[in-house]
């Protein structure tokens, strides 16, 4: 048996309740100003994309977002 990173499996549980729950935010627009995301995002409660300067936070890559938000519960269906 091996160990898991437990905030990998946070976030993976967490996005999993929110894929069954049907709260995933699918839009590539920003949640708070409805604008077209640009390359670079940031994460708000309940993984909604937004811009950086919306709500003053670090930057991430929005590719590796998406894939993250939107493969991952995919991935869980297949299992």
């Amino acid at each position: 048996m091996t160990k898991q990173n437990t905030k990998r499996v946070v976030v993976e549980s967490y996005l999993e309740l929110l894929t069954f729950e049907g709260r995933i935010y699918h839009q590539e627009h920003c949640y708070i100003c409805q604008t077209p995301l640009d390359t670079h995002v940031s994460l708000m409660q309940s993984f909604k994309l937004v811009h950086p300067h919306c709500i003053h936070a670090p930057s991430l890559d929005k590719k590796s977002m998406m894939r993250a938000i939107l493969i991952m519960p995919i991935f869980w269906v297949l299992l």
